[in-house]
């Protein structure tokens, strides 16, 4: 049986109103939100500010308001250099970090008349507090958590930083729990797409950690458009290219010897188990045409080589290829407007050859494939000082199959003197594939320090599944007289089992 499953959720447009405009956010960049004030604290309307961006060289300007405030919503995440300057008034200039959500700060210029006795308060960019946002949890800078600090190369490693995080049970994967939420209530994005398991909520497509250029964990207070969670989000942007030329080349290698072996038991022989685990990240990235166009491109091919051993007498040697390609193309059509294209691809190949101990000879090979093409399209916009817009597309996909030379075989489990006769060399066969389509329209519309957003999202979800015992059935055979041995005459449990949806 061969099911085909379509979930279509068009999520309500939902309009948005905040009395204070620091509380909403685009899930992919930054909101610099400023304000002009002279040594006093007053206000200062009318000053011009400028930034640019140290990595594309990519601009923005505008004038302070009556109130001294102003914002550049829509901007990459990074570092841009700023220039301050207004009549009557010393210019400034600094470099000040932007971060995912809003970086607030505050302008402060010292008066062109005043003597250096006067000056109280020292003129330049001072990063301030927003004590608006709702959101709680952290936001890591991954190249620079692990410049300064030891940690396993994984997305759970980063996500259990945050506070109110704790490891989940292995039998789930070992994930994180979000706030005392169960590891199937979170949700995870990687450039605004959704990539969670949509089969059974728990965990993700994989993406290897040098891919993630920061990684945002929320654990509660998020806004609405990262409603699908009922436990946390974990919201990821990857790197991009910049007018600068980077390369790099880094390996991972951990043999045999480096590892303990578990102590034996009463199914495996575990001091006969062997292992091998080679990793490589060679990555690249720069321009296309300076200050518009750029890319940047990782590969990081896996090979992961494993041996075991059971009582039984079958020996189980597992090599799996997971060869990740990812690449981020940004171009910059003008200043203000900006299309990006992510794509990703986390196929795995997972081979097993089984052997009997006693001759040597080969029972079977095992096929696990699993993973797909991911691809993200985004269009943003800042169409005016008060309107932004932003479109995003994207496709997740993800195999999962399960097969083996010895599929057309029963499945035979006679414990008595061997636990698996016969040329099966997997229990269950299954294939399926899922597929996710998303469409998100998003448009922010400011009126003084009051913010409206409204935004639209459609996720078409496709799933298809077909799971039977090998051989479409199951032997399980007793020893009734307790000889030792499985006799004519003695007890045959048969199974069939199918499942397809």
């Amino acid at each position: 049986m061969n099911k085909l499953l379509n979930l279509k959720g068009l999520l309500a447009a939902s309009l948005i109103f905040f009395v204070s405009f620091s509380n909403a956010e685009d899930a992919t960049s930054g909101t610099l939100e400023a304000i002009v004030v002279d040594q006093s604290g007053t206000a200062i309307a009318g000053a011009s500010v400028s930034i640019e961006s140290s990595d594309t060289g990519v601009t923005r300007s505008g004038t302070s308001g009556a109130d001294g405030s102003i914002r550049f919503p829509l901007l990459a995440i990074g570092s841009y250099d700023v220039d301050v300057s207004a009549s009557g008034y010393s210019s400034i200039a600094d470099n000040i970090a932007v971060r995912l959500g809003n970086s607030d700060y505050q302008f402060v210029l010292e008066s062109a008349s005043g003597s250096m006795e006067e000056i109280l308060t020292t003129a330049g960019a001072i990063q301030a507090i927003d004590f608006d946002s709702t959101t709680t949890g952290i936001s890591i800078d991954v190249d620079e958590l692990i410049a300064n600090t030891p940690i396993n190369r994984s997305l759970t490693s980063l996500v259990l930083l945050a506070p109110g995080t704790s490891a989940g049970d292995s039998a789930f994967g070992s994930l994180a729990s979000i706030s005392g939420s169960s590891v199937a209530e979170n949700v995870y994005l990687v450039n605004g797409l959704n990539i969670t398991n949509f089969r059974n909520f728990t965990g993700s497509s994989s993406v290897p950690f040098e891919f993630y250029d920061v990684v945002e964990v929320k654990t509660g207070g998020y806004q609405a458009e990262f409603g699908k969670a009922i436990g946390g989000v974990v919201n990821a942007v990857t790197k991009s290219g910049s007018n600068d030329w980077h390369a790099g080349v880094n390996v991972s290698y951990y043999p045999d010897s480096f590892y303990h072996d578990k102590p034996n038991t009463y199914t495996q022989l575990n001091d006969l188990d062997t292992r091998d685990y080679m990793e490589y990240n060679v990555s690249v990235s720069g321009p296309i045409i300076p200050d518009r166009a750029f890319f940047y491109i990782l590969a990081n091919p896996v090979d992961n080589e494993t041996s075991n051993t059971n009582v039984s007498g079958t020996r189980y040697d597992a090599t799996l290829k997971d060869d990740f390609f990812g690449a981020k193309l940004d171009f910059y059509i003008t200043d203000d407007i900006h299309l990006e294209y992510t794509y990703f691809n986390d196929d795995s190949v997972g081979t097993t050859l089984s052997y009997s101990t006693a001759d040597g000879s080969q029972i079977g090979t095992a096929y696990d494939n699993v993973g797909g093409d991911n691809e993200i399209w985004k269009l943003s916009a800042v169409l005016t000082d008060r309107l932004t817009a932003a479109v995003t597309m994207g496709t997740n996909e993800y195999e999962r199959t399960a097969s083996g030379t010895g599929d057309a075989c029963p499945w035979v489990w006679w414990p008595y003197p061997t636990n698996r006769p016969g040329c099966a060399t997997n229990g269950l066969v299954s294939s399926g594939t899922d597929e996710r389509e998303i469409f998100k329209f998003d448009v922010d519309y400011y009126i003084g320090n009051h913010h409206f957003r409204f935004g639209i999202e459609n996720e078409d979800l496709t799933a298809s599944d077909q799971t039977n015992y090998s051989g479409d059935v199951y032997y399980r055979g007793y020893d009734d007289d307790g000889d030792g041995t499985i006799e004519a005459g003695e007890t045959v449990r048969i199974r069939i089992y199918r499942s397809g949806g």
